[in-house]
């Protein structure tokens, strides 16, 4: 199984994949793409939206909440975007939690998958036009460039997280992520980007407190009722 994120930052141009609006010609070049792709995945040959709200955490925020859901671990069968999953974690993700349950869902992140580990130059920008779309749209919204993977995203796409409007305006987005890597093998975080440390069963006491420590949080999975 091939490492996505070892993909993305070694194929990253210096300073990362660009952000900039999509031209007319390039919007109908990526609708071909994301329709070829979709049809090797048994869906309809049309374009739809990268950004989803199939998740039932961000349904739940009560300012409108955005993600990327993506195959999560190696379950797209090509790419693995967890690096640092565990056996525990990968047996109760969230994966089939909500509308992750169908078929569908889960052919849907693969293809979505797919696209990022073969389009990444193209997919991070229509990403970008997306967000942008979603916050004219909304005023202030949430995003999470991780929804059930785990990539680090400052390494190869930094501008990501300062997005501006055509007019120069700043795009106002919050941009959130869970994330079991260690902080030493992140980039620098942007400030409009903050990560909440995700505890395994692996993790040592040690480790949660250096994931407070870094990270300011971390996050615990109990199986406890409440």
């Amino acid at each position: 199984m091939k490492d996505l994120a070892r993909h993305l930052t070694t194929s990253a141009p210096k300073g990362g994949y660009g952000i900039e609006p999509l031209t007319p010609s390039e919007l109908r070049e990526w609708r071909d793409i994301m329709s070829a792709e979709r049809a090797r995945h048994g869906f309809c040959p049309v374009h739809t939206p990268l950004l989803t709200t199939d998740n039932d955490k961000l349904g739940k925020s009560t300012v409108p909440s955005f993600g990327l859901s993506l195959a999560p671990a190696d379950t797209s069968e090509v790419w693995q975007v967890c690096r640092y999953s565990s056996p525990g974690c990968r047996s109760v993700c969230l994966a089939t939690a909500g509308n992750g349950r169908y078929d569908s869902v889960t052919r849907a992140r693969q293809y979505r998958t797919a696209l990022l580990g073969a389009h990444p130059a193209l997919f991070i920008r229509v990403m970008a036009h997306e967000i942008r779309k979603l916050a004219a749209k909304h005023g202030e919204i949430r995003f999470r460039p991780n929804v059930i993977s785990d990539l680090p995203w400052e390494l190869f796409a930094p501008d990501l997280f300062s997005l501006r409007f055509d007019n120069g305006d700043a795009v106002p987005v919050k941009n959130y992520d869970y994330t079991k890597w260690p902080s030493d093998k992140r980039g620098t975080i942007r400030p409009n980007y903050r990560l909440v440390g995700s505890v395994n069963e692996l993790h040592s006491d040690d480790d949660i407190r250096g994931m407070v420590k870094d990270y300011g949080s971390a996050a615990v999975v109990f199986d406890t009722l409440r």
